[in-house]
């Protein structure tokens, strides 16, 4: 039975029913490695259920997360666009994670039947690089406290729950985020704390009222 769960952010019920009854689907448990980086690609992945992480590595075994995606986001799809581009990242499952996946020549050929997927990846393109740009921003305009409280910001919104406030993450991945030593995320975490705009109880994380009022402060 091809059901999915929920409805898509980048795709509409029947652009997502077609997409997937014509992949086949894979399950994979938490810490599974999907993609490695460096290796040739001709995959494109659609997440049905679970979230995985996107992460870059350096020469010498540091690790920054890039995005975590979740239920209905395409990842892999370098390929689609630039000819023989191998892997550039890891994708790993965060958690038990379901997704179709259908290689890139015959995900052209539907495509080429249904403009409206190609739509789908496009809208998912454009967010990742506005993502992207803030991203660049905090790095160029702000401390470790500050780009720590934006990250947060941006994992509730990226969770797509209306009026959600809180999330589970723990401080090495907070780091892996930010860019930073997990005793650094620790002490900023601390610091946000400390002025009343989060709340800490082991991994869960609680954004308060004032955080926006903070952020928005030059």
């Amino acid at each position: 039975m091809n059901k999915v769960v929920n409805q898509s952010v980048f795709l509409d019920q029947k652009t997502e029913y077609l997409l997937v009854t014509n992949s086949i689907r894979r399950h994979y448990n938490k810490d599974d490695v999907i993609i490695r980086a460096g290796e040739a690609g001709d995959t494109l992945f659609y997440i049905i259920r679970g979230s995985v992480s996107v992460t870059i590595e350096s020469n010498e075994g540091r690790d920054l997360i890039v995005a975590y995606l979740d239920r209905g986001h395409f990842f892999g799809e370098s390929g689609l666009f630039l000819e023989n581009a191998p892997r550039t990242a890891w994708v790993r499952a965060r958690e038990k994670t379901e997704v179709s996946a259908i290689p890139y020549s015959q995900f052209h050929q539907l495509a080429h039947q249904h403009s409206e997927l190609l739509y789908g990846i496009g809208r998912q393109l454009v967010q990742r690089l506005m993502l992207t740009t803030d991203r660049n921003a905090d790095f160029a305009f702000y401390d470790i406290t500050r780009r720590l409280a934006r990250t947060l910001i941006r994992l509730l919104q990226q969770s797509r729950q209306e009026g959600a406030t809180e999330m589970r993450c723990t401080r090495q991945e907070l780091a892996r985020m930010v860019g930073c030593s997990r005793e650094m995320a620790g002490k900023a975490l601390k610091e946000l704390h400390d002025r009343s705009l989060i709340a800490v109880d082991g991994k869960r994380i609680t954004i308060l009222e004032g955080m926006q009022t903070f952020l928005n402060d030059p």
